[in-house]
């Protein structure tokens, strides 16, 4: 089904400026705020990517791969979200996948309960293996419910990221935390490479391409106020130099991922 966007999720802007045609989507930017995104895409092309490159069996040597692949990443985003929120009771992650970050958790806070949002059955039933105490939501509660709500890697697949947001917003706890990881358009990488080769652009999957103006507004848009865009130095096994480069790109913002933490106070 060909679906076509008519304004922009950041402003509600309705004139664009075509940047590339690539697959199925036709990516363009608001006149208005910069805010890329697909205004043009197919949905059966979308779904048969998800199904052949992410979840193809609930048993595919790859997510575990993935998970094994990741794991510094998510202690990485463990420690933020301990780090700015010390007592965790409850935790949903949105777009929980393999469930690599929600592994983590368990190990960094084993009290804590788990819950996730999920559309793939074949992931579902994987992360439910690995991890039968959580709880799965076809969609978010509407009243509070949650310390901190985590969305990795996973706004830019979405077709309106600015109404989850809101969602997000209220089924938080009050002071309650919400973690969001997106691909960064300003990626160094993007200025030679064709939008159609990287892994921002070129996924075929992704339908928002954020920077960081449209994202804070779009946080501040549904009720957070504390929003910090998180920038440090990494441990880990990563050699000295390379995790000081890493440093100095997320401080510039042209790092290959945005993250941030937002609280609703």
């Amino acid at each position: 089904m060909i679906v076509e966007r008519t304004e922009c999720a950041a402003c509600k802007g309705t004139a664009f400026t075509s940047i590339a045609r690539i697959d199925s989507r036709e990516i363009v930017a608001c006149q208005n705020c910069g805010f890329q995104f697909a205004k043009k895409f197919d949905t059966d092309t979308i779904n048969k990517s998800y199904q052949n490159e992410y979840y193809p069996s609930p048993d595919a040597p790859r997510m575990d791969e993935w998970n094994l692949k990741n794991t510094e990443v998510w202690q990485s985003l463990c420690n933020d979200v301990t780090g700015a929120a010390p007592s965790v009771s409850s935790l949903l992650d949105i777009g929980a996948g393999t469930g690599g970050f929600l592994m983590e958790f368990q190990k960094k806070i084993p009290l804590a309960k788990l819950n996730a949002v999920e559309s793939s059955s074949n992931a579902r039933e994987f992360v439910s293996n690995k991890i039968p105490a959580v709880q799965f939501f076809t969609d978010l509660p509407s009243s509070e419910e949650f310390d901190v709500i985590s969305l990795l890697q996973t706004m830019e697949h979405l077709e309106e990221p600015d109404l989850l947001c809101k969602k997000i917003f209220t089924a938080l706890n009050t002071g309650g935390l919400f973690l969001l990881t997106v691909p960064n358009t300003a990626f160094l990488k993007h200025l030679w490479k064709k939008k159609e080769n990287t892994l921002c652009y070129g996924n075929p999957t992704h339908l928002q391409f954020f920077g960081t103006r449209p994202l804070e507004k779009m946080l501040r848009d549904a009720g957070f106020k504390r929003i910090t865009r998180i920038v440090k130095m990494e441990k880990g096994n990563a050699a000295f130099s390379r995790r000081f480069i890493q440093y100095l790109a997320r401080f510039f913002g042209v790092s290959s991922e945005l993250r941030y933490i937002a609280f609703k106070s």
